[in-house]
This record gives C-alpha cells, sequence and structure tokens, in this order.
C-alpha cells in the first residue's frame, strides 16, 4: 500500500521533532529492553523470552503499552515482526505507532498500523490519527493478519511524506 500524507496492545512508538537524525535499533538479542534504547510504559507487562523475542506477559486482560522515543528525520524505516498466538479482533487488537508527538497515545498525533477486526477477513490497517481522532489511509491484504498472525513488516516514510507498507507471513517475501 501507498499513501500520500498532507501534513507505536501496543509495542512502538516513535517521537519526532523536525529537522533531528536519530536511529533506534533494538533486536532484543540483550535480553532487557530497559536500556540501549530504554523503553518506557508498561514494562512490568512485557518480558524478553527465551527467544530474544519481545512478549506481553501481562497479568491480566487490559491495554498495555510500550514506547521508545527518538527523534526521527523526515524520511526513516522500520523493520519489525509480530506475532500473534491468537485471532485478532477488534476486541484484541495490536496497534503499533511508528510516529506519535507524546507517549499518551489516548491524545497524540501520528500514525499506526492496527491488526484485529471483526470477522475472517482482517487485514493490516493504516492509519493517521489527529487529536485521538483516527482516520484510515490505506488498508492491506484481506485475511493475512486473521489466524495467529506471525509477519514481518517494512515500513518507509519518503522525504516527500508518502508511506510504504510491505508484509508478508515469516519465511515469504514481503510485498506492497
Amino acid at each position: 500500500m501507498k499513501v500520500r500524507c498532507f501534513l507505536p496492545v501496543f509495542l512502538f512508538l516513535f517521537s519526532f521533532l523536525p529537522h533531528a537524525f536519530s536511529q533506534i535499533s533494538d533486536d532484543f538479542s540483550d535480553g532487557d529492553f530497559s536500556q540501549n534504547p530504554a523503553w518506557q510504559g508498561d514494562v512490568a507487562n512485557f518480558i524478553v523470552n527465551a527467544g530474544g523475542e519481545l512478549q506481553l506477559n501481562a497479568p491480566a486482560a487490559g491495554a498495555s503499552q510500550l514506547v521508545v522515543q527518538g527523534n526521527i528525520p523526515d524520511s526513516a524505516i522500520w523493520n519489525l515482526r509480530f506475532e500473534l498466538g491468537f485471532a485478532p479482533s477488534n476486541q484484541n487488537l495490536l496497534r503499533i505507532y511508528v510516529l506519535a508527538d507524546q507517549t499518551d497515545l489516548t491524545t497524540a498525533n501520528g500514525y499506526f498500523l492496527e491488526i484485529g477486526e471483526t470477522g475472517s477477513q482482517d487485514a493490516l490497517r493504516f492509519f493517521r490519527q489527529d487529536a485521538g481522532a483516527k482516520s484510515l489511509l490505506a488498508t492491506g491484504q484481506p485475511a493475512l493478519v486473521a489466524s495467529n498472525p506471525d509477519i514481518q513488516l517494512r515500513i518507509k516514510r519518503t522525504i516527500t511524506g508518502d508511506w510504504e507498507i510491505s508484509a508478508a507471513p515469516v519465511g515469504s517475501a514481503l510485498q506492497l
């Protein structure tokens, strides 16, 4: 999907400042997410499992989030993977914020991917959020994330404000 933009339970958030540059990389191979970079939020609800993967480990149902702050330049690329051991729904979903201007995601301005809808045709959906109000910008392939998804993502924001999102099951070639 490609979107022209005109103007992160929730694993990634990157705050941005114009004309700044920063690189954030964390493969969790050190078994820790409290430093290099330091993730913040509901840290007690997450672990780095034996496979070196960040995993939600909340004691009860509810919303959990982790954020990492960085200064993102006018263009950026995010590479990530998510695996859900369940069929997501509109009541049990994953949101991945790639840009937001604050850590309070309920009122933030930014962009996010959402995984989880009613029915069996769940697709990746890409949203813009303004003061907490979300607007759908693009929808991916139907049913790609409907049941126990294990997906690799590449999200690219160009200098001109275009977005390119590639997604595929782990082990398959990424597709736009």
